[in-house]
């Protein structure tokens, strides 16, 4: 009985305190009055502002109190003896209660007045219970009624940060505060991390998440965190349990902590505080206990989805990768795909992936994305300089970098300068378990990943390397396919292939494509005094120095015993005589140390043949160049030659013109 009278005479504290700020907004000097019809029809005050001339009504019908000595119809006389304006507002959700306003002067209560009293009135509505038409409204009901309209709606939030931030709003709904808390238990167990709050006095304007972070067991908010069990509290200064909060002053308030719990266990803490002693009833308790149960369902639900959420990024992103591997052309091409991928998967702001030879000292950049133009400054780097990557290539350790370290190399704070990045985390990449290079993400903040993070970039480094690998191993593949084994230059098959593609871009250009055929004089005699492999040393010596007598872009090819081709793409006539002429002399100038000491020499015949006037397709072309080959081999050889033009319709056999 006591605390159920504790109850009416809180609810009625804050009646009255919402009665005394709505006469002061309206200037209604003579008070405002709450009253609420009985079950005879007859209008009871409930309460009234504390300067209002009626005074406060401490116990009433509504309140479990008798009717007061005063009638009705005496005060309403009194009242109007001195009353100038007055004005009634009816309460919404509470059938036949009404607030009247009452001033000295004789200027009624504009429509701006009466807007601010129904604004008033509908926060009264939420304290006040009214008997009326044979049906019985209480707070108890529309505040549950709230709860489930509140958790409804948090249900369908996604985040934990959404749904604490929604509760920090919907709650006053239900309760009236000055100021909530919401604080979760962090990822170690021991820390209370204030994830929301929110103040509506000027009082708790200075809370910042650095001065509300606490630990378990400390502060009324730990020790709830701490027990499991609600604290509800009339005079928060007065209780030794409490700590100071930075940024606040010491004011008189009171205090409701409840528990969110999942599974019996804690999770975190509502903290609801309103200015004033004994502001808070064990109803308000008991509903935010409700509520803090549909909170933690909320919290739990959001958290599964974001790990749901999660572990679809990581899986689409570990496909991506996949897929990538599939689809490059090249390993250099793959390489920065994957730096995107990686970049994106991790949300950091830069990515390169390094190539490490096993054996050797450089990295060599394959690829990066994101912020890394000054990283490209750096494409190749002795790990010598480089510690951290060296250690890491060498025992396969992951680490992070920060511009704060104290013992950061030179090596590795240079490369945090090339990336303009406050960090750095270096990863290693691993193929069957050896170390093939390294993945380098930058961040402009400091980002120390966890546990569960670093083994999933780490796993997403893996599978960038098998990827990467198998582009190398593809390309080597493709290499050994196009690359003649005893001479190192392209093969027959290679050469076909390009002049084909060189054919066709030249009839579709209108550009110069020239091609020599270059057999060896000499070659068979050597062959046969001093073998194969002497014979193999001399075809290799050659193919070396034509390689250096060419351009990048051009092609050299054995063709097939002791005979190559070069397919010069944009090289006229007079362009590739030069060529050729070069070709003979440094042929017949090269010596070649045999394995029997002695020093043996070859020359060379050539042919030319020009596109489009010697033929149109890569067979008529390589025809020409062979038939003017043999031309000059027949005249001598150790010199140049080119069919002479064919008039139209002379036979297919025509003179050679020897041209050196």
């Amino acid at each position: 009985m006591e605390s159920r009278e504790a109850a009416g005479d809180a609810s009625l504290g804050r009646l009255v305190r919402l009665l005394t700020e709505l006469a002061g907004a309206v200037d209604a000097d003579l008070g405002a009055t709450l009253s609420a019809a009985d079950a005879d029809g007859a209008y009871e005050p409930i309460a009234t502002s504390e300067h209002g001339r009626a005074g406060t009504r401490r116990r009433s019908r509504l309140f479990g109190g008798e009717r007061g000595e005063r009638g009705e119809r005496g005060e309403r006389g009194e009242r109007g003896a001195r009353a100038g304006a007055s004005a009634m507002i009816a309460v919404p959700d509470a059938r036949h209660a009404v607030v009247i306003l009452e001033r000295c002067r004789a200027e009624v209560f504009s429509a701006d007045d009466r807007a601010v009293a129904r604004l008033f009135a509908r926060q009264l509505a939420e304290h006040i219970v009214v008997d009326g038409g044979g049906s019985r409204a209480t707070l108890w009901t529309r505040q549950l009624e709230a709860i489930q309209a509140v958790a409804s709606q948090l249900t369908r939030l996604t985040t934990v940060d959404s749904v604490t931030a929604a509760l920090c709003v919907e709650t006053r709904r239900v309760i009236a505060y000055d100021n909530i808390r919401v604080h979760l238990v962090g990822a170690d167990g021991r820390t209370l991390e204030p994830v929301a709050f929110r103040s509506h006095d000027q009082a708790y304007a200075g809370e910042t998440a650095d001065g509300l972070r606490i630990a378990m067991g400390e502060g009324l908010t730990g020790v709830v965190a701490q027990t499991g069990r609600p604290l509800l509290l009339s005079d928060v200064a007065h209780d030794p349990r409490g700590v100071d909060v930075p940024g606040t002053p010491q004011v008189d308030e009171s205090m409701l902590l409840v528990p969110l719990r999942q599974e019996a266990r804690v999770v975190g803490v509502i903290t609801l505080i309103r200015l004033g002693l004994g502001m808070f009833s064990e109803d308000d308790l008991r509903l935010v206990g409700v509520l803090a149960d549909q909170v933690a369902v909320a919290i739990e639900n959001a958290r599964l989805l974001a790990g749901r959420n999660r572990l679809v990024g990581e899986l689409r992103a570990l496909l991506e990768i996949g897929q990538a591997g599939s689809m490059a052309a090249d390993e250099a091409t793959l390489a920065v795909t994957l730096a995107g991928k990686l970049r994106g998967a991790s949300q950091r702001d830069g990515c390169a992936i390094v190539r490490w030879d096993e054996g050797g000292t450089r990295l060599v950049l394959l690829g990066a994305d994101g912020a890394a133009d000054g990283r490209r400054s750096l494409p190749d780097m002795d790990v010598v300089r480089y510690p951290a990557s060296r250690h890491l290539l060498l025992d396969g350790s992951r680490r992070v970098l920060t511009i704060d370290d104290l013992d950061l190399g030179a090596g590795e704070r240079a490369l945090l300068d090339a990336w303009g990045a406050t960090s750095l985390l270096l990863l290693p990449l691993t193929v069957a378990g050896r170390i093939v290079g390294v993945v380098e993400l930058a961040s402009a903040g400091v980002a120390v990943p966890g546990p569960d993070e670093l083994e999933l970039y780490t796993t997403m480094a893996n599978h960038a390397a098998s990827a990467l690998e198998n582009a190398r191993l593809l390309a080597q593949l493709r290499r050994a396919a196009d690359i003649d084994q005893v001479t190192g230059v392209n093969n027959h098959r290679y050469l076909q292939e390009r002049l084909k593609q060189e054919v066709a871009r030249a009839g579709r250009t209108g550009g110069a494509l020239s091609v020599l055929m270059i057999d060896l004089d000499g070659f068979k005699l050597i062959n046969d005094r001093h073998g194969h492999a002497d014979g193999d040393r001399v075809l290799r010596n050659v193919a070396a120095m034509l390689k250096l007598m060419v351009r990048t872009n051009d092609v050299v090819a054995r063709y097939g015993g002791d005979e190559f081709v070069i397919l010069m793409p944009d090289t006229d006539e007079t362009a590739a005589r030069l060529v050729a002429d070069r070709v003979v002399k440094g042929i017949k100038g090269q010596a070649h140390a045999l394995a029997d000491g002695a020093e043996g020499r070859v020359s060379c015949s050539v042919g030319m043949a020009v596109h489009p006037t010697d033929g149109r397709t890569a067979t008529t072309l390589l025809k020409a160049a062979d038939a003017a080959m043999y031309g000059v081999k027949r005249a001598g050889g150790s010199r140049v030659g080119r069919l002479r033009t064919r008039p139209a319709g002379s036979p297919e056999t025509t003179p050679m013109s020897v041209l050196g």
